[in-house]
């Protein structure tokens, strides 16, 4: 979502390169992208080593040129080796200028996830009469629920590539304190969209949080998912909720909300102790061990984090690891 995004807004001139397809072990994999600017600055990656390097020399002929092309890259036997690269596979790259055809079509799916829906992008390869490769692309809203995320075929002089994209997952941070702002930023670079909830304008505003998709200050915790800005918010598997209030009583109000909802992942800071006092007093209205079993309490992967930056980095950790479980089809433990 960041790189496109920034594909959509990238100066003029610049080129893109995207990995087609790979087989076998690669430093990425198909779908990897890369912007690449004039004096070989970039903005993203495929891999890094001197496939990248290859790339970045390709996209810069490509930037004198204006012309598209594809280039494959052998990492098996002496091939890998001459490139200081034992990865073993192989893989092919489309380097292309960013005219405004393509810029468009990333700004039209940027559009789509930015607003919650699914969308695909269709792009397909011509070798014309010319010489050149014509690059042709469409955005095609709400794709099947069974469509392959990146699907490459060559039907006889047409290269046809479709990837589906989902939006983002959101993180919901409820609390803006240094340790929500830490993890805000974290957050946002790992590639979950972020949503900050406290009932304090004078914390939770956009001069603390820049990169917050949202930010809702409620008149109290109470009745939070009812409340202007949380009401319109959808909370599925794609969900994840980290309480982090300035006291026990209000994380406590907020999980007892929390639960209530259909979020995949709720997390709540704090120590084992009050873990356990806080899920007594739930147990008094109702909850129990299978409505626990749900929350990640101490909030965060055990790395000894103290500072809010270090502790930032553990619940992004945390998040990344249960968002790479789901898509893998298992249960997080």
């Amino acid at each position: 979502m960041l790189l496109f995004d920034a594909i959509a807004a990238a100066p003029t001139p610049a080129a893109l390169v995207t990995i087609l397809h790979q087989d076998g072990s690669t430093p990425r994999t198909a779908g990897a992208r890369m912007l690449v600017f004039p004096g070989n600055a970039i903005q993203g990656t495929i891999g890094g080593g001197l496939v990248e390097a290859k790339a970045i020399a390709l996209a810069a002929t490509v930037l004198e040129t204006g012309v598209a092309v594809t280039a494959a890259y052998d990492l098996a036997g002496a091939n890998g080796q001459g490139m200081d690269m034992i990865c073993g596979g192989r893989l092919e790259v489309l380097a292309e200028p960013l005219d405004i055809p393509a810029r468009a079509a990333f700004a039209e799916l940027t559009a789509h996830l930015a607003a919650g829906r699914r969308a695909a992008m269709r792009t397909q390869l011509v070798m014309v009469d010319t010489g050149r490769l014509d690059i042709q692309r469409e955005i095609l809203a709400d794709p099947p629920a069974d469509a392959p995320a990146w699907d490459f075929c060559t039907e006889g002089q047409i290269r046809r590539l479709t990837e589906v994209h989902t939006p983002p997952p959101s993180l919901y941070l409820f609390g803006a304190g240094h340790v929500s702002q830490a993890t805000a930023e974290v957050a946002h670079v790992a590639g979950f969209r972020v949503v900050v909830v406290d009932d304090r304008p004078e914390f939770a505003n956009a001069a603390r949080f820049p990169v917050a998709a949202r930010i809702v200050t409620p008149a109290s915790y109470d009745g939070l998912f009812a409340a202007p800005g949380l009401a319109e918010e959808v909370l599925g598997t794609q969900s994840h909720l980290a309480i982090l209030t300035r006291g026990h009583r209000h994380d406590a109000t907020v999980l007892a909300q929390a639960l209530r909802t259909a979020a995949g992942w709720i997390g709540m800071i704090g120590s084992r102790s009050k873990r356990d006092a806080t899920y007594l007093r739930l147990r008094q209205e109702g909850f129990g061990d299978a409505d626990f079993a749900r929350v990640a309490c101490p909030i965060g992967l055990a790395i000894g984090a103290q500072t809010p930056g270090e502790i930032a980095i553990s619940i992004v950790a945390q998040l990344v690891q249960h968002r790479a479980a789901l898509q893998a089809g298992k249960v997080c433990p």
